[in-house]
């Protein structure tokens, strides 16, 4: 099996070859079946002196239809000249307008662009503040933190020693009374 599809496509490929060649010819034999119209005869040296009247008058009519076809291939030639020009003028007017367009609409995009970059770089300076700002608010918060916590610190030791003090105080309180009750009795 190996090679069998190469084989295959290498068979369409010369079918495909000989198909278009074939047509190619069958095109050739219609042409000149059709197309020829058969205007070079051969003529006889008999056929020459029987037509010697006919063939000036036919020469002469071929003349001017050929004339004829000439002059309309000429206006022809000269119309599509003009239409041509024609055609040539408004494409450079419309080149031309394209370039303005682009012209006005890169002068318009350059404007967008620098005022996106100057707004851009106020933004950014901005930002910049506002993080200066937060950084320095982190900071203030750190340092009154630290000092709420300090406070809060000292506030404990003094409660503390409010706590203790009234403990003692208490005691003293019991101390007193104790004495008090043994001297009163």
């Amino acid at each position: 099996m190996i090679g069998y599809i190469g084989t295959r496509s290498k068979r369409r490929r010369r079918r495909r070859f000989y198909y278009f060649i074939f047509i190619i010819l069958i095109l050739l034999f219609i042409y000149f079946i059709y197309f020829d119209k058969g205007e070079q005869k051969i003529t006889t040296i008999g056929e020459i002196s029987n037509n010697v009247d006919i063939e000036p008058q036919q020469n002469s009519t071929r003349l001017k239809e050929y004339e004829l076809r000439i002059i309309e291939k000429d206006n022809q030639i000269n119309s599509l000249i003009k239409k041509n020009k024609l055609l040539l003028e408004s494409m450079d007017l419309l080149n031309f307008n394209l370039e303005k367009n682009l012209e006005d609409f890169k002068e318009i995009a350059n404007k967008e662009i620098e005022e996106a970059n100057a707004k851009n770089q106020e933004l950014q300076k901005e930002l910049r503040n506002s993080n200066s700002l937060i950084l320095e608010i982190k900071k203030n918060y750190k340092t009154i933190s630290d000092e709420y916590l300090k406070l809060n610190l000292k506030l404990k030791k003094s409660e503390e020693k409010v706590l203790e003090s009234e403990h003692i105080l208490s005691e003293k309180k019991k101390i007193i009374e104790e004495l008090k009750d043994k001297i009163h009795h």
